[in-house]
């Protein structure tokens, strides 16, 4: 994420004094008190963009995004990363090493 222009304004990435950050789009649902949305609910955006997305909230915000739409845009962005597959491939085999340490 932090490798791609902002989602809103189009910021490239590498600019320190506006770094891009995975912002999560809370109302994809999964979240809980004191947890974030799983990562595959992320938008990349620079600071300034993250920071106004806070003080106006997502439902405001996000109608300044492409389709309008920050979970649906955040789903493409899940299913076109390159390394996906490898990452869930990856969780799965963890995920089962780790159930297999907890019987």
């Amino acid at each position: 994420m932090r490798k791609l222009p902002c989602a809103c304004c189009q910021a490239p990435a590498g600019d320190l004094e506006n770094p891009m950050v995975a912002a999560h789009v809370d109302h994809a649902g999964g979240k809980g008190v004191g947890t974030k949305v799983a990562d595959r609910h992320c938008v990349p955006l620079c600071a300034a963009c993250h920071k106004r997305q806070h003080n106006v909230g997502w439902m405001a915000f996000e109608k300044a995004l492409p389709m309008a739409d920050a979970v649906a845009l955040s789903s493409v962005y899940w299913i076109e990363w390159p390394a996906r597959v490898a990452w869930e491939r990856d969780l799965s085999a963890n995920a089962e090493h780790q159930r297999g340490a907890l019987a």
